[in-house]
């Protein structure tokens, strides 16, 4: 579903309002973590509580996306955190870095460590 700015800043506002809130995933590329059409809950997200591994829900290429944090980078110059995601249909690939405030929120969902373990290996 295309989304742009405007419309993803109220629904960010809406789920900071709320809490939390239901997202139905729409793509495959978290096959088979997340499948299409499953409904998942995203929490508002405190960047320096994410943590490799976190599924997130972010702003990109004016849609929702969710992809596993890979990595999180402090930048000096903005002040702000820079947020490496990947997908698990292409895990060697990394994602355009992201900033905070095109974080919608983290996928009510932990993996388990087996799953982190596999996905570590994956990308070496």
């Amino acid at each position: 579903m295309q989304m742009d700015l405007i419309d993803f800043i109220k629904l960010k506002s809406q789920l900071s309002q709320k809490g939390e809130m239901q997202l139905h995933v729409a793509s495959d590329s978290m096959h088979p973590i997340l499948r299409v059409g499953k409904l998942v809950t995203v929490k508002p997200s405190v960047s320096a509580e994410l943590n490799k591994f976190d599924i997130i829900v972010f702003w990109g290429q004016g849609r929702l996306i969710s992809h596993f944090l890979w990595a999180k980078q402090w930048d000096d110059v903005n002040k702000d955190f820079i947020f490496i995601t990947k997908s698990l249909k292409d895990p060697k690939s990394y994602d355009i870095p992201i900033r905070e405030n095109l974080i919608l929120g983290a996928v009510d969902f932990k993996l388990s460590m087996l799953t982190k373990i596999k996905l570590w290996l994956r990308n070496l």
